[in-house]
């Protein structure tokens, strides 16, 4: 009877760690998601002007 706060300690840390780890792949799914469309914003500005001047030459 004496170890069940031990495990009531122990399932709040696991808890506690699936919730923060819940929350860091949340995160970092956004951050790529981010950083997908600003690469491909960024491609597309990118490509449009390089493709001028050397369609020019």
């Amino acid at each position: 009877m004496e170890s069940s706060p031990v495990y009531g300690l122990l399932m709040i840390l696991f808890i506690g760690c699936g919730v923060i780890g819940l929350f860091a792949i949340i995160y970092i799914g956004y951050r790529l998601v981010k950083f997908w469309k600003d690469r491909q914003i960024r491609l597309r500005t990118v490509s449009d002007p390089e493709l001028e001047p050397i369609a020019a030459v």
